[in-house]
């Protein structure tokens, strides 16, 4: 006899079931509608396999032995049901089953939650959305990526029900990426948007801008890039091995940044360097800070080398020679340069210098440090005078004067300046004049008071 539920949803079909046994023939169906089987409450009858309706009941039919179809299903169409069976020399049977109708309702604008993460999380984090909505009858729930069926990665995952995206690990392709939860049903269908903010940090860093060699008085500009993160990186930088600073001859620009891959942002950050011949051998690299990570990735270093034009080093300490005649003389003349460079002697009466038994030239070099050394021999009369060592290189050229003279009796301090006076003490500076060709030099300085003289030797001055 009748089986069924007793709530169904508006629109939906409805199956009432009845089942008999019978030992009798010309079996006759009927059901009713009403609280009994008076004949006005009738929907339908069949027998034989053909189905009578009653007018006004085009939406009910018979399915299987005895069961009533009713699609379609309507408010109106709640309420208690009959199911009588009449089978010719075996009786009749009937039995009563009751049932409501639910109306439809839209969903309601779904919700998207985070259960284990959150909108703003960091590359590699898991990340779990879940969606809510209510209706009836119950949503059904799509997710899309980017107005898109969401991707098949092993990274998304769904449960049963639909209700929750997880997204484990969350990666750099999911950043700024909006995510949409649909839910439908016969009713309606909504939906309800979330984009992700994943934060990475950039993965390389590269350094530009400079070939070698390049030369003294040149403007030249590295250009350092970072790889695309989010946000964007910070950039610094190092010159052999230290945090830059601020100097006369170098300077950097602000940050600045463009769209990159996975919506992120390229930073880049220019330093300008009007080069000197103190710019050879210098490195400068440099590296990325991020906000949201610790450490740093660094860039591959440039070592510049610079081509400058010759230049005198130790001037005070080689701008003089002295030698007693028949004794041995050296006068150097020692030159920075890049590219190294060529040195010519001349002598006193403006001539190359030219070797000899007596006269010979030797260099010595450090780096691009250039040591040109002229050795005189049993020093004579004609030796003495002023001697120009003569340097070029590709770049440029430059004159050192060296003055050889003759040792000699030194002469007195050219001046003595007080600098401090105390009531018992005095500090003054000695300005030296012609040593006599001797560094060793001793100097005595002579204090006089109103009842004595006291004398104080300075030595090796």
């Amino acid at each position: 006899m009748p089986q069924g539920g007793d709530r169904i949803i508006e629109t939906t079909t409805t199956i009432l079931e009845c089942t008999y046994t019978t030992s009798g023939t010309n079996d006759l169906v009927a059901w009713y509608k009403g609280s009994d089987t008076h004949q006005e409450n009738i929907v339908l009858q069949a027998q034989n396999g053909v189905v009578y309706p009653t007018p006004g009941f085009t939406r009910h039919d018979i399915q299987d032995q005895a069961s009533l179809v009713i699609t379609d299903t309507q408010l109106s169409d709640a309420g208690m049901y009959w199911c009588k069976v009449t089978a010719f020399g075996d009786g009749e049977d009937e039995k009563s089953i009751t049932f409501t109708v639910t109306a439809q309702t839209e969903p309601s604008q779904p919700t998207i939650s985070f259960t284990e993460g959150s909108q703003t999380s960091n590359e590699g984090s898991k990340i779990v959305m879940k969606c809510t909505s209510t209706g009836v009858p119950t949503p059904t729930i799509t997710w899309l990526r980017n107005n898109q069926p969401l991707t098949t990665l092993s990274r998304y995952q769904l449960n049963n029900a639909k209700t929750k995206l997880t997204i484990n690990p969350s990666h750099r392709e999911d950043n700024d990426i909006k995510f949409t939860c649909h839910v439908t049903n016969a009713k309606a269908s909504k939906t309800e948007d979330i984009t992700l903010n994943i934060r990475f940090q950039t993965e390389s860093m590269t350094l530009s801008g400079i070939t070698n060699p390049v030369k003294e008085g040149e403007t030249k500009i590295l250009t350092c890039t970072t790889s695309t993160s989010n946000p964007a990186s910070q950039i610094s930088w190092l010159k052999d091995n230290n945090v830059w600073t601020d100097n006369t001859y170098e300077s950097i620009t602000s940050d600045v940044t463009r769209d990159g891959d996975y919506n992120g942002k390229i930073s880049e950050q220019q330093m300008t360097i009007f080069i000197q011949a103190e710019h050879n051998s210098k490195s400068y690299h440099c590296q990325s800070s991020h906000i949201d990570f610790t450490g740093h990735v660094t860039s591959t270093v440039i070592h510049l080398t610079v081509y400058y034009k010759p230049f005198v080093v130790n001037v005070s300490h080689n701008q003089r020679s002295y030698a007693s005649k028949g004794s041995v003389a050296e006068l150097r003349c020692e030159i920075e340069s890049n590219p190294l460079s060529s040195v010519i002697w001349y002598g006193p009466n403006n001539q190359p210098i030219n070797k000899d038994s007596r006269v010979s030239i030797r260099t010595v070099l450090r780096g691009t440090l250039h040591e040109s050394i002229l050795t005189i021999q049993n020093t004579m009369l004609s030796d003495y005078g002023s001697y120009s060592c003569f340097v070029e290189n590709d770049i440029g050229n430059t004159t050192f004067i060296v003055t050889f003279n003759d040792e000699s009796v030194p002469d007195a301090p050219t001046s003595i300046i007080p600098i401090t006076r105390y009531y018992d003490s005095l500090s003054v500076v000695i300005i030296p004049g012609y040593k006599g060709g001797d560094t060793n030099t001793t100097y005595f300085i002579a204090i006089s008071f109103m009842d004595k003289r006291i004398v104080r030797r300075i030595e090796h001055w």
